[in-house]
């Protein structure tokens, strides 16, 4: 038993493939991880720069319907001051389930679903995503 009939060769092209899915697997990941880093500290940035304008925005709006209307200053002042607290919580509650929706990692886990099954020898299914969804 010499050449590519051996059980060392069989077991060293396992060990092989094995080790090619494992770097496979792990550049998926490591790919993953850097999109997910750069939506985060994207989205985190742009996040910051329109709460600026908004803030900017809503205290000059607010300064000139209290100084445009005189007579009315406690009632603008009470009346915009509950439109502000309504939108804050609105605009928090929607970005906590935007953040929710996005699932990360859906291809490394997917990938690594297709490895469980092939090595049961379970069918593969078509469903499952090859490749990271775009951002």
């Amino acid at each position: 038993m010499s050449g590519k009939s051996g059980i060392l060769y069989r077991f060293r092209h396992f060990c092989g493939n094995l080790a090619e899915a494992a770097r496979d697997r792990l550049s998926l990941f490591a790919n993953e991880v850097e999109e997910a880093h750069i939506l985060i500290v994207d989205s985190f940035l742009r996040a910051l720069l329109a709460y600026f304008c908004l803030m900017m925005a809503l205290v000059l709006t607010t300064l000139f319907l209290i100084l445009a209307f005189p007579e009315h200053q406690l009632l603008i002042a009470a009346l915009l001051a509950a439109l502000f607290f309504i939108a804050a919580f609105s605009l928090g509650f929607a970005s906590r389930s935007a953040l929710s929706r996005k699932k990360f990692f859906a291809a490394s886990i997917a990938e690594l679903d297709e490895d469980i099954r092939a090595l049961r020898g379970e069918p593969a299914t078509s469903d499952a995503p090859k490749t990271s969804q775009p951002l």
